[in-house]
């Protein structure tokens, strides 16, 4: 735990701020604010919302302020960013806290290799010149597991499971199963300093567009930023078809009913402004809390927060 009082930390996250909004101040992106609160929420099948049975109606705290910032960018094409508070109902402890701190930005006309190169600029200026790795979805599951994810099934990958985890139910997707092995028996593998990792397969393409690779094969234009071991940034090269979308977001809800979640409610907000109107472009979040903890190097959340979850 941090032997910092309640004030170092605050000081210590009001600079980090400061250092966002002179960041990207510099790079001509406008900050806005978005609602805590909204009337859908994600279909992601390993996200659960928070519900708010309010005298207004039913709403959702946010997982994160993607939709809103979609649809403002549908109506005005520009470059914006926000910091803001995110929710999701899962354990908390370690690297996670059920309300967190998010940092979110869109580039317009930006591709994969763009945002990436944005990304690690903010974090370095913050954090100063880490060693860096780059690595792609295939390099790590060939290095560590002799294993090609983009053409794996799921059987292969459940026998993986039982061999390398602990984790004791059938996996109900590939994309389930990618993601144990991954967390299980590669994460752990990572070495201090960035690491990014990109070119998910298909079936973690999530809201990114899919391209094929440099050997023809398709790929989700999408990466995450590690800092050592922890998971700080995912961002996409961001898709805007609208049909396609839909498509996702409705194997999303099948995939909830194999898992036992409750399905949700499709946002057609924002599905009606991606098409024709969402702007090329590309995204990122950050998670505020986890990069003050690599700043002020601190191993739990808890000590970068004036009230963490069990406290709260």
């Amino acid at each position: 735990m941090s032997n910092l009082s309640p004030l170092e930390v605050s000081s210590a996250r009001m600079d980090l701020y400061q250092a966002v909004r002179d960041y990207f101040s510099q790079s001509g992106a406008i900050e806005v604010e978005v609602p805590l609160l909204a009337a859908k929420t994600t279909t992601d099948p390993h996200i659960n919302s928070f519900l708010v049975d309010g005298t207004s109606g039913l709403r959702y705290l946010q997982s994160s302020p993607e939709f809103f910032l979609k649809r403002l960018l549908s109506d005005n094409p520009q470059s914006i960013f926000t910091i803001t508070k995110a929710f999701r109902d899962e354990e908390f402890g370690g690297n996670h806290n059920p309300e967190f701190s998010m940092l979110e930005w869109y580039r317009l006309d930006f591709k994969l290799a763009d945002i990436i190169e944005d990304t690690l600029t903010l974090v370095r200026q913050y954090l100063g010149d880490l060693p860096l790795v780059r690595e792609t979805y295939f390099s790590i599951f060939q290095r560590y597991l002799q294993l090609d994810p983009h053409q794996a099934s799921l059987q292969d990958l459940q026998e993986l499971v039982v061999q390398h985890t602990n984790y004791g139910h059938d996996c109900v997707s590939v994309e389930e199963a990618l993601q144990l092995l991954l967390t299980e028996c590669i994460e752990p593998q990572f070495q201090p300093g960035i690491t990014v990792l990109s070119e998910f397969p298909v079936s973690q393409a999530a809201l990114s567009e899919v391209e094929p690779d440099a050997n023809g094969r398709f790929v989700a234009k999408r990466f995450e930023i590690y800092l050592g071991k922890v998971e700080l940034a995912n961002g996409y090269q961001e898709l805007t078809d609208s049909l396609e979308q839909r498509s996702r977001f409705e194997r999303d809800n099948l995939i909830r009913q194999k898992l036992g979640r409750a399905t949700q409610a499709l946002d057609e907000a924002l599905l009606e402004a991606m098409d024709p109107s969402l702007p090329p472009c590309s995204g990122v979040s950050i998670g505020l809390d986890r990069l003050l903890m690599a700043k002020l190097d601190l191993e739990h959340i808890d000590s970068v927060l004036l009230f963490p979850w069990n406290k709260a």
